[in-house]
């Protein structure tokens, strides 16, 4: 559900446009958020987190996702967008906090702020749902590491095996090792992937002559879960 308010000041060009998109929980609305921020965005300490850029603010709080737009607001948007978003946040009583599966990516090499959540077509398979993903670089190297939580640890092997079936259909067998298996895919370079309960764990785009890096991360992330 989507509630938009329009302001504006009496006798100034200024306005100023809310934006209040109900998601119905926290980890729909930092899926939504997630996929508009960047690492390099200059975050706030707000709701569950937020970041201003130049006459915008956006935000997170509980099941909410928050985009103030600050228009013709000149050298004072800032604490224009501030100040409204600090009476929103108080509206809410359940401030919410980021998925607790985030913390399960290895913290070594993570770009910090770049992690997503992705509710369905992870990885553009449709039978692949809520997809955690995550930018790392490493050895001069830049990949994705992602976890898939299944509904129950026979949902997780369901769409692990549909998902290696459609890597066979498309002449890239899967090699089996310590772990899992390795692909070779087409687009993403080498992917790593094990299960784990109800979740797939995975590392992509690793690239010829670093696959000891993929396995390691692998690993890193497996044992991370296991803990």
């Amino acid at each position: 559900e989507l509630l938009v308010g329009d302001f504006k000041k009496d006798g100034a060009a200024a306005s100023l446009t809310v934006e209040v998109y109900d998601m119905g929980d926290e980890t729909r609305a930092f899926g939504i958020y997630s996929s508009e921020r960047y690492p390099d965005s200059r975050f706030l300490d707000i709701g569950s987190q937020g970041y201003i850029e130049e006459g915008t603010l956006n935000f997170i709080v509980g099941g909410y996702y928050v985009k103030l737009l600050c228009f013709d607001c000149g050298e004072g948007a800032e604490e224009v967008l501030r100040s409204v978003a600090q009476q929103i946040e108080t509206k809410v009583p359940m401030k919410g906090r980021l998925p607790s599966l985030l913390s399960l990516f290895p913290g070594e090499g993570l770009v910090a702020n770049s992690e997503k959540f992705v509710l369905q077509n992870v990885l553009g398979f449709g039978f692949l749902h809520h997809g955690y993903l995550a930018d790392y670089r490493a050895q001069g190297q830049e990949f994705e590491m992602f976890i898939i939580q299944g509904t129950s640890p026979q949902d997780a092997r369901d769409m692990l095996d549909m998902y290696l079936d459609s890597q066979r259909k498309a002449g890239q067998p899967p090699q089996t090792n310590a772990l899992g298996c390795r692909i070779k895919d087409r687009y993403s370079h080498n992917i790593y992937v094990a299960l784990s309960g109800n979740m797939i764990l995975g590392v992509m785009r690793i690239k010829d002559g670093f696959e000891a890096l993929g396995e390691e991360y692998l690993g890193l992330l497996v044992q991370s879960v296991k803990k």
